[in-house]
C-alpha cells in the first residue's frame, strides 16, 4: 500500500509557499495598473515577466491540488493570467471585470492556504508516528483531525478572505492618489465614491 513519507510531504510544503510567493507577487505587480497614466516600461515588463512564471509553473501548481473538486481553481489561475494581456490593458477594465478578476485571485489564494496548512498537518501526523496515505485534504485522519478541521472551518477561511482583503486594502490606500488620478477612476469610481463620502458627511 502506498504511504506518503515525510520527505515528499515537505518537498509539497516549499512547493506551495514558492507558489504562494508567485501568486503575491503577480497582484503586488497588477496593482500598478490602476495607475495606467503613469506605467513605465519597466513595469510593463516585469508584467510580462511574472505572467511567464507563473504560466510555466501552473502544471507544477495543479499537481499538488490534491483534490478533484478544487482543479477548476487551478485552472482559473491559467485563465485570470491569460486575460490580463498587459497592465495598461488592465486599467481599461470595466469595474465588473476588476470585481471578477479579484475574487478569482482571491480564490486561488485561499486555496493555497488551505492545501499548505492541510500539508503542515499530515506532516505533523507522521513526525507523530502515524500514516498519510494520500495527500488529499479530506484523507487526513478525522479522530485526531483537529487541526484539519481549524484549517478547514469557516472561521478560518473566514480569517484568510480578512488578510486578502487588508492586503488590497493596503495596496489601494498606498496607490490612492495616483488611482484617484486615474482615467480610469475618473470615468468609472469617481461618482460612487462620491456619493458614499457624501452619506458620512
Amino acid at each position: 500500500m502506498f504511504t506518503v513519507r515525510e520527505e515528499e510531504i515537505e518537498e509539497r510544503i516549499e512547493d506551495i509557499k514558492d507558489l504562494m510567493r508567485i501568486w503575491m507577487r503577480f497582484y503586488r505587480i497588477l496593482s500598478a495598473g490602476f495607475d495606467p497614466e503613469h506605467l513605465t516600461p519597466e513595469k510593463e515588463a516585469e508584467f510580462q515577466q511574472i505572467k511567464t512564471v507563473v504560466a510555466q509553473r501552473h502544471r507544477h501548481f495543479m499537481e499538488v491540488i490534491a483534490d478533484d473538486e478544487d482543479k477548476y481553481i487551478g485552472q482559473n489561475i491559467l485563465n485570470l493570467v491569460k486575460r490580463v494581456i498587459s497592465l495598461k490593458e488592465f486599467g481599461k477594465l470595466s469595474p465588473l471585470e476588476i470585481n471578477k478578476l479579484s475574487i478569482e485571485w482571491h480564490d486561488a489564494n485561499i486555496l493555497l492556504n488551505e492545501i499548505l496548512g492541510s500539508l503542515e498537518y499530515q506532516l505533523s501526523v507522521l513526525k507523530s508516528g502515524g500514516h498519510i496515505k494520500t495527500f488529499a485534504k479530506n484523507d487526513a485522519p478525522k479522530p485526531a483531525g483537529k487541526a484539519v478541521g481549524f484549517f478547514g472551518s469557516k472561521y478560518v477561511k473566514f480569517g484568510f478572505v480578512v488578510v486578502v482583503l487588508a492586503v488590497v486594502a493596503g495596496v489601494v490606500y498606498v496607490y490612492w492618489e495616483p488611482i484617484q488620478r486615474s482615467g480610469f477612476y475618473q470615468e468609472y469610481l469617481s461618482s460612487y465614491v462620491e456619493a458614499i463620502q457624501s452619506i458620512f458627511e
